[in-house]
């Protein structure tokens, strides 16, 4: 009867070895990587019983797999801004700032900054997320005022994420003329063209005077140049730089009326010789009336020895 039950706890252990010992078990780990392990290759060696029971540790197959560790990036890049954009005076235009995010996180709460105009000229909205490798939309407003000068406008668009990762582009701002400044451009063309064509006049009035005129006219010459380009522009329809000739005409209108005004408080060429002859007959009339410087001798005393 003894005999019976040893037989049978020995039956169990048996059993209970062979069910410990299923090729199906797995055990898993934890592997600790540091911030300096990055860059490295690790090696993973693993090992499956291949029998059950106590033989399993002396008939083992392995095997290992490798892996390089990579830091994970946050970085974003605006894509496509355009170059220049052009708005008429007291207009608005709305652009596609277009943020992809060229890294391996996430980021978010990405803001806009809008540098080379007042901030009252602009408005963006935010980007709340962007998953890496993703592309999100805002839209860049610019409204220019009514009363802004004719000119372009370097600008710099910078977007910041909330882990202080940035991207910039840039582009200029043209301002066009607006329907009151084409008005304002011919009036001034019409206005330069009377003012040259008087201070034309002048200068021929001096050429008769025997005045030198020769660099009025060069000067002249050079606004004219100026206007006649502006009226091609404002043919054209070209407002915006029919603005800035007849903005170059001017300048050289008003260096004319200074030449004109020195040309008249000389004298005409002719009276330079003239004036020339004169101071030499002066001179020759005083050297005739100049005295004579008398003779000196000098005596000799005969000493008589």
């Amino acid at each position: 009867m003894k005999g019976n039950i040893f037989l049978v706890i020995i039956l169990m252990l048996f059993l209970v070895l062979a069910a410990s010992a299923d090729p199906s078990y797995e055990k898993s780990g934890t592997i600790t990587i540091s911030v300096a392990d990055i860059g490295t290759t690790l090696s993973f060696k693993v090992i499956n019983c291949t029998t059950c029971g106590f033989t399993s540790y002396y008939n083992e197959e392995t095997t290992t797999t490798t892996t390089t560790l990579s830091n994970l990036t946050k970085d974003m890049s605006i894509l496509n801004f355009p170059k220049k954009i052009e708005i008429v005076q007291g207009e608005s235009k709305n652009t596609t700032l277009n943020v992809k995010n060229t890294g391996d996180e996430t980021l978010n709460n990405i803001t806009f900054s809008v540098s080379g105009i007042d901030s009252s000229w602009y408005s963006v909205g935010n980007i709340s997320v962007i998953y890496a490798g993703l592309t999100e939309s805002t839209t860049l407003k610019i409204t220019v005022p009514s009363v802004a000068n004719l000119s372009i406008k370097d600008i710099t668009i910078t977007a910041t994420s909330a882990s202080k990762k940035t991207s910039t582009a840039t582009t200029q701002l043209k301002i066009l003329p607006n329907e009151d400044t084409k008005a304002m451009i011919r009036k001034l063309y019409n206005i330069y063209k009377a003012k040259l064509e008087s201070l034309n006049q002048t200068i021929n009035e001096l050429a008769s005077k025997g005045k030198n005129v020769r660099t009025a006219r060069q000067i002249f010459g050079e606004a004219e140049s100026k206007l006649n380009l502006a009226k091609k522009n404002i043919d054209d329809n070209n407002y915006y730089d029919a603005y800035f000739n007849l903005m170059s005409a001017k300048d050289k209108i008003i260096e004319l009326e200074k030449e004109i005004e020195r040309v008249r408080r000389t004298f005409a060429w002719w009276v330079y010789p003239i004036i020339g002859v004169i101071v030499l007959i002066v001179i020759f009339v005083i050297y005739l009336f100049l005295p004579e410087k008398e003779e000196e001798y000098e005596y000799v005393e005969e000493v008589s020895e």
